[in-house]
């Protein structure tokens, strides 16, 4: 090592396993510190007055960052070179990076003059405004140009890109331009006849006018083209604008503007109209026009924390996806729904309702369907309690049932309709107008909850009601075909009709526990967790009845509202259904000296589910099938699912069942209609198995039903 006193330049080597030390070499030539590591090991050559470093190579020098797979730093001649290196398959890997403030720069070779600043470079590959500067010679100078010989430009990033423009020599000015001499211009490899003596191509990246470089697309359905070339105009600094030009060898061309817009704590969004002319080429020669909007827009939350307006329109006039000139990059190739969407919604403060109105439009490109809502309107009432401030002293159980009585509200009018694409294709305004339905819904829930017998048992009774207002009707008859035939068709009437729907719903449920303990050494008890629930629910039927008879002389009920807007269908006069049910769990709690707490507690039965109904309206049957669910999971990663359908009621010779039960004629209880069971074992790590058991949903045990019966089944799909 060598030291000196004078320090006002120095190399320092940043410490890793082979450099540890500190050098300080007395050389005036560098007046800031250069600082320098290297993975696989760093050479000093005090003869020669130089450093060598080998393997993912860094230096940092007045702001310049350079890395390299290797790097020489020569102090006699102020220069600092970085060169690529081979891997195993003598490939190269580890191109110099040369990086100044904002500027980055990829070559094969470059050398640095510390004191003019000048860089040499051999190979280099420089990024910018959205375009790629590939130079074979070229040299930066302390002015920031960029003078270069062999040089290629093209907006495509690939090494080898599809194409470019070939420059002999050109001078590159940073965010600012290109100046050129003569340039023409090459398809994958492959020089044309189109060119240019000289161009200056602006290159900025701040809000100013300009042209922007276009795409070449050297193949496509609609032959060559130049795809978006476009001038660029900031309107103001809450504006700016882009128009674009399209145009292909066969005929095809389209013009495009996208705009952009922000107001601060306003505002924000962009707008895209895009016109095209699409020819079919030889031999049809068929040209279509079409035309897109896309708009999107978003309100500040700072501006109005009441009021929101955002839209996302994607409309495509000819309702398809694979039509299109920007076929080369267009992301919506694969689409088969287009959804358009505007929004206005208002909060309340501090009230307990909101209200929204939207315009929606859907295109299905393979059912070739649009669907128009204009507009839609709802008002929300979320769920408030009008007796809980009334009601100060609810000690007494009768006064909690009325302060807990909550009511939730809902208004939906909306004006649909839903046409096929070829009444917008060939403008039959007036088939689209005839197609709308219309009309209005209002829907209100009451429930209330309470605890009897010092809450023992929890009684939850609710009350719902709801109102369809509809401006269509549909009418179902026999109409004469011929003298001999008659048909039954379906006439739809312009005329406003209402349907009522209301139901009233109580349920009670309670929690019933059993202890058994066993003999044993770790001193096994089992726990039985009882749930049976009870509920009845009553329906009226508010409505008027339709009638048609068929050819066989039956008289067919239907509803007038089944194709409306707000539909419904046909009910009996009333209905009444009591519904029962009895929950079982069975867990098993003993001694264990592996378990932090003391006790290792497993799940012998998780559920244990019967239950049914009875219709008391019914004419005949009034009890429903019997319904039994099992589920067992007695180790982490193995479970038992199983499910049965039982009748209590007798059979014939053929199998179905008639209005008499079982155990009246035959003495049985009655019979099983259908039954399964499934096992399931998981292999997997116990991180895994313990991500699944984390995973579960929580209420599984208190709504065993089919989704759950389907998860237990295939607990792996929990990561789908």
């Amino acid at each position: 090592m060598f030291k000196s006193n004078q320090s006002n330049a120095f190399f320092q080597p940043i410490k890793d396993s082979l450099s540890s030390d500190t050098l300080y070499l007395n050389d005036e030539s560098f007046e800031t510190p250069i600082i320098y590591n290297s993975r696989d090991s760093i050479y000093i050559d005090v003869q020669k007055n130089q450093v060598h470093l080998f393997g993912d190579a860094h230096v940092e020098y007045e702001g310049i960052n350079m890395k390299a797979g290797y790097i020489l730093i020569d102090m006699d001649k102020n220069e600092i070179t970085a060169s690529y290196r081979y891997d195993k398959d003598s490939n190269r890997v580890e191109l110099p990076e040369f990086t100044d403030g904002s500027d980055k720069m990829i070559a094969s070779r470059l050398r640095i003059n510390t004191d003019t600043k000048k860089v040499y470079i051999e190979e280099a590959k420089i990024e910018q405004s959205e375009a790629f500067i590939y130079m074979e010679v070229g040299k930066k100078h302390t002015n920031d140009e960029v003078h270069f010989r062999n040089g290629r430009f093209t907006t495509c990033d690939l090494d080898e890109p599809h194409f470019h423009f070939q420059l002999s020599k050109a001078i590159m000015i940073p965010d600012k331009k290109i100046v050129t001499g003569p340039m023409n211009l090459w398809i994958r490899g492959i020089p044309t006849p189109f060119g240019l003596p000289f161009s200056v191509i602006p290159q900025s990246k701040t809000r100013k006018h300009g042209f922007l470089f276009p795409n070449i697309v050297p193949m496509s359905n609609y032959g060559f083209g130049v795809q978006d070339l476009g001038y660029f105009t900031p309107i103001n600094d809450q504006f700016q604008t882009s128009n674009y030009l399209t145009l292909y060898n066969r005929g095809s061309f389209g013009l495009r503007n996208h705009t952009d817009y922000k107001a601060n704590y306003k505002y924000n969004g962009n707008f895209d109209l895009s016109v095209q002319n699409l020819k079919a080429g030889f031999p049809s020669n068929a040209s279509t026009n079409n035309f897109t909007i896309k708009w999107v827009h978003n309100s500040d939350p700072k501006a109005s924390p009441y009021w929101k307006f955002s839209s996302n329109v994607n409309f495509v006039s000819n309702n398809s996806s694979k039509t299109d000139l920007y076929q080369q990059n267009n992301s919506n190739y694969f689409t088969n729904q287009y959804n358009s969407d505007v929004n206005i919604n208002r909060a309340f403060p501090g009230k307990p309702f909101s209200m929204g109105l939207k315009l929606s439009f859907k295109q299905n490109t393979q059912s070739k369907l649009m669907t128009l809502n204009s507009p839609e309107y709802n008002f929300n009432v979320n769920r408030f309690f009008p007796f809980k401030k009334l009601i100060k002293d609810n000690t007494t159980e009768w006064k909690q049932i009325f302060s807990r009585i909550g009511i939730v509200y809902r208004l939906d009018m909306a004006n649909k309709s839903n046409f096929s694409d070829t009444l917008l294709k060939t403008s039959q305004w007036n088939s689209i107008q005839n197609s709308f339905i219309n009309g209005a819904n209002q829907s209100i829930s009451i429930q209330t909850t309470a605890g009897l017998f010092k809450n023992k048992f929890k009684l939850t009774p609710s009350l719902d009601y709801r109102s369809s207002l509809n401006a269509q009707q549909n009418s179902i008859g026999f109409v004469p075909l011929s003298a001999t035939k008659d048909t039954l068709i379906t006439t739809r009437h312009q005329k406003v009709g209402t349907s009522q729907t209301l139901s009233f719903n109580a349920s009670l449920t309670t929690v019933v526990y059993s202890y058994y303990r066993f003999v044993g050494k770790n001193k096994p008890l089992l726990r039985h967790i009882m749930t049976p629930s009870v509920s009845y629910s009553y329906s009226p039927n508010l409505n008027p009845t339709y009638s048609y008879i068929d050819t066989a002389g039956k008289t067919i009920n239907y509803s007038p509202f089944t194709n409306s807007l707000y539909s419904s269908t046909y009910t009996l006069n009333r209905s009444g259904r009591i519904n029962f049910g009895i929950s079982n769990t069975f867990e098993l709690k003993r001694l264990s000296t592996k378990d932090s707490t003391g006790y290792k507690k497993l799940k012998l039965v998780e559920q244990f589910l019967i239950n049914g109904s009875y219709d008391v309206f019914k004419d005949s049957m009034n009890l429903s099938d019997i319904s039994l669910s099992f589920r067992s999971n007695p180790v982490k990663a193995l479970s038992f699912v199983s499910s049965a359908t039982f009748s209590p009621y007798s059979w014939n010779s053929l199998g179905n069942s008639i209005d008499k039960f079982a155990i009246q004629e035959n003495g049985r209880l009655g019979r099983y209609k259908q039954a399964q069971f499934a096992t399931t074992y998981t292999f997997a790590s116990k991180e895994s198995i313990k991500k699944i058991e984390s995973s579960k949903p929580q209420n599984a045990n208190s709504n065993w039903n089919s989704d759950y019966q389907y998860f237990a089944l295939h607990p792996e799909q929990i990561y789908a």
